[in-house]
């Protein structure tokens, strides 16, 4: 299998997650994520930034609060706000919501293509586990007040 074709076939996967009409208010959720090796060549060759480990929980591929590898973001920023686990806190609506095995099955063929490419190699971080951790921690403490703060404004 060629970059090429890989790339494609990813392209596929993607094509299966429903749309969501994005308010573009979620960059401040956009934090420790991680990716096939495929997808990490993508981003890798689509950045304008220069791609390290993170000094912060933050996705370092933000610059002034937008995605700059939008196009070929990972699986991963695809599924927020489409997948049952992942609702929007900002009121984001799917075209459908994904099951949660649905999301997994989409994640399992990720990887597997980025296998098939690039056999051994493990799937990409830019975070390390301490601020993966802690920005699970941080994450789950920010989507519960939004949600609190869109419901009381409702």
């Amino acid at each position: 299998m060629t970059f090429r074709e890989a790339c494609q076939a990813l392209e596929a996967l993607y094509a299966q997650i429903p749309r969501v009409a994005c308010q573009g208010h979620c960059a401040e959720g956009c934090g420790p994520l991680g990716m096939a090796h495929l997808e990490w060549l993508r981003v890798k060759r689509a950045s304008p930034l220069r791609l390290a480990e993170a000094k912060t929980t933050v996705c370092p591929l933000l610059k002034h609060g937008r995605c700059t590898v939008y196009a070929v973001r990972p699986l991963i920023c695809r599924l927020w706000g489409v997948t049952e686990n992942m609702p929007c806190p900002w009121q984001c609506r799917p075209e459908r919501y994904l099951s949660i095995a649905e999301a997994d099955a989409l994640m399992a063929a990720a990887e597997a293509l980025s296998q098939q490419l690039c056999p051994g190699q493990e799937p990409k971080t830019m975070h390390t586990d301490e601020q993966i951790t802690r920005m699970q921690e941080q994450g789950a403490m920010a989507v519960a007040w939004a949600v609190l703060a869109t419901q009381w404004r409702q």
